[in-house]
């Protein structure tokens, strides 16, 4: 996703999102999935966010991005639900078309059960 990450929209996005940002990126850059912590491709790869969106080296929590890569491979059923439940709900908001559904990106952080609604421009 490329998108100006210093404005107020992700302001109020956690942490999580942006350690996710790093693994994706390095498992982009690597070609792969990591099974192992590799942390010269993950420095990169958040280098490379930090220049290409615009993003201080704050949004970035380190600890939390090794802590992600290493369960990189585990799967979270509650959070599978919520988030399954949630695209249910749009998808009946889009067809019946009393509301308007939620635009963009939603973000759910399973560590402390927060969801937010980020719009992108």
């Amino acid at each position: 996703m490329s998108a100006d990450w210093s404005t107020a929209a992700f302001k109020r996005v956690g942490t999580a999102f942006f350690a996710m940002q790093v693994l994706y990126s390095a498992e982009d850059a690597a070609g792969r999935k990591l099974m192992e912590l590799d942390d010269e491709v993950l420095g990169s790869a958040k280098a490379g966010l930090i220049s290409t969106n615009n993003a201080k080296d704050s949004m970035f929590n380190d600890e939390l991005i090794q802590l992600i890569a290493c369960q990189n491979e585990l799967d979270l059923s509650p959070v599978c639900s919520i988030v399954a439940g949630m695209v249910a709900d749009q998808i009946i908001k889009s067809v019946s078309g009393r509301e308007k559904p939620l635009k963009n990106f939603f973000y759910f952080d399973g560590r402390d059960g927060a969801g937010a609604v980020v719009t992108l421009k």
